[in-house]
């Protein structure tokens, strides 16, 4: 004989027959019709935009903020419990995270806890090496949640740029407007390259004119490539993270500190003879 009783906290499932080939087909049926309308709703929300508003990663592409905010009617993008974090970093710049919950009554997703974080020092922010206004900052951060919020809700995270046009017929593939953000990053590591043997000339003097105090060394290159007040930017203590331009302008100030400490020393030791 067997025990049927039910232990307490055990969840016992309810008992439902077997689908049959009919369900099953409805089933398929109806999940098709659902794919060909979802797609259909995806390719009136991407006509929408512009090749402008979407950005690649070698030969994927994603939905900038500008573009996802003039889809977010079309789509019924619902955002709640909206968030602002802004903590500062050890270089001072200001960094803006915004938060949010996200979804859709179209698509019938939702995503929780979407951020995005943005900083004064972001290479695509910064102009001419200044810091990004921090209104700037917040509006970017702003703009990119919900940009991935659109992204999330709807199923268009990293497709590639051959699939915008076969499965959509929307081509960015020949817009100048899609820009690798990593281009900025790659041209200011090439800069540090070139500024190499820079690097190490200035990285030498440092040691001989302070005569291996590092902080002493440390204090004067972050005073020497720093420009104070509104619009300015902090300085670098770190000889490896120069540019060309730093290099330029602290070799010569640091030469001229050196024969200062040659022409002592000498003084010093032909005093003493």
């Amino acid at each position: 004989m067997t025990d049927d009783t039910v232990q307490e906290g055990e969840i016992v499932p309810e008992q439902t027959g077997l689908a049959t080939l009919s369900d099953i087909q409805k089933a398929i049926a109806d999940a098709e019709a659902m794919a060909k309308a979802l797609d259909a709703l995806r390719s009136l929300m991407i006509k929408r935009t512009v090749p402008g508003d979407w950005i690649a990663f070698g030969k994927t592409v994603y939905l900038e903020g500008d573009g996802a905010l003039r889809v977010t009617q079309l789509i019924g993008l619902q955002i709640r419990h909206i968030r602002l974090i802004e903590n500062p970093k050890e270089s001072g710049a200001v960094e803006v995270t915004y938060r949010m919950d996200f979804g859709s009554k179209l698509f019938g997703t939702v995503f929780p806890d979407v951020e995005r974080t943005r900083s004064q020092d972001d290479d695509f922010l910064m102009k001419d090496d200044h810091w990004a206004d921090l209104s700037d900052v917040r509006a970017a951060a702003y703009k990119g949640c919900i940009a991935r919020g659109v992204q999330l809700v709807t199923g268009l995270s990293g497709l590639s740029i051959e699939e915008m046009k076969d499965r959509f017929g929307f081509d960015v593939s020949s817009s100048s407007a899609v820009q690798f953000k990593s281009t900025k990053a790659d041209a200011k590591r090439a800069d540090q390259a070139s500024a190499a043997d820079g690097q190490k000339e200035v990285a030498r003097l440092l040691r001989k004119v302070f005569t291996g105090n590092d902080k002493e060394a440390g204090d004067w290159l972050e005073m020497a490539t720093s420009k104070k007040g509104p619009g300015g930017w902090p300085g670098k203590r770190d000889c490896n993270k120069l540019t060309d331009a730093n290099v330029k302008w602290v070799l010569p100030k640091l030469l001229q500190m050196e024969a200062s400490f040659d022409k002592e020393i000498a003084e010093s030791e032909g005093g003493g003879e």
